[in-house]
């Protein structure tokens, strides 16, 4: 056997104390990841609020058209035709694409009096 000693330098990781300096330079790290951190979750929170209103906006408009499909019917600006008739002291309001009657009202006082020349034929 051989008295010899043999040295060798080797690398390995170990635990070791920080420098004070190394301390504040993770503490600085540290302090800007969790801003980041904290930017993300915003920018998360804004995104998905603005993704729900699109969504919620998406399921009005599908409730909106499936209650004209259940009904069949959607209100529209339709051209009517209202006559005044002052024999009998009724406006009648008729449809002009169906002909089909809309209402019938008895006239007030005020609409009991004719329109002025040009704003309507008078029937007798």
């Amino acid at each position: 056997m051989s008295d010899t000693i043999e040295k060798t330098n080797v690398t390995r990781v170990l635990s070791v104390d920080l420098t004070d300096s190394e301390i504040q330079a993770l503490g600085e790290n540290l302090a800007s990841l969790e801003s980041k951190l904290a930017g993300e979750k915003e920018r998360k929170a804004v995104s998905a609020a603005e993704y729900n209103a699109r969504i919620k906006d998406f399921e009005i408009e599908i409730t909106r058209v499936a209650a004209i499909i259940n009904t069949g019917h959607k209100q529209r600006a339709v051209e009517c035709e209202r006559i005044k008739n002052f024999h009998a002291g009724t406006i009648t309001l008729t449809r002009l694409d169906t002909g089909a009657e809309v209402e019938t009202k008895i006239m007030l006082a005020d609409e009991r009096q004719p329109n002025l020349p040009g704003g309507g034929e008078v029937v007798k």
